[in-house]
């Protein structure tokens, strides 16, 4: 129905990233020689809409009346030394909860922890190598 209200649309997510700034929550791999990296607060991007809409990703925020963004108090550290991957969900709704938007994932992966191990021999006689 034309006079149905439409229901939140959510655009983007960013993190607010130590050694980068804002940039998306789609950071699919920290390099270690960066590390530690903090996000300090995120920010989520949606389409206005003439009702408070709530974004929930690692906490949460209100977006006023045609307004398009809010920045959620949330913080978390990679470090060295350690392996993660951040993969929350993001979901914007209206006041009763009634009408949710589309959600996105975070694609966060650092690794400073898992290193492979990997041995070699090589035989003289054939000439061949092998890496195991």
């Amino acid at each position: 129905s034309p006079s149905a209200p439409k229901s939140p649309r959510l655009l983007g997510v960013d993190y607010n990233y130590s050694d980068i700034g804002w940039s998306s929550f789609y950071r699919y791999w920290v390099n270690n020689s960066v590390l530690p990296v903090t996000v300090s607060s995120i920010r989520v991007k949606v389409e206005p809409r003439p009702y408070v809409q709530t974004a929930v990703h690692r906490g949460s925020c209100e977006i006023p009346v045609g307004q398009d963004s809010c920045v959620i108090a949330n913080s978390f550290t990679m470090a060295k030394g350690t392996t993660g991957y951040v993969h929350d969900n993001a979901t914007v709704f209206n006041p009763d909860k009634s009408l949710r938007s589309n959600p996105l994932w975070a694609e966060v992966n650092w690794n400073d922890q898992h290193y492979p191990q990997l041995s070699q021999q090589f035989d003289q006689n054939s000439k061949v190598f092998t890496l195991f």
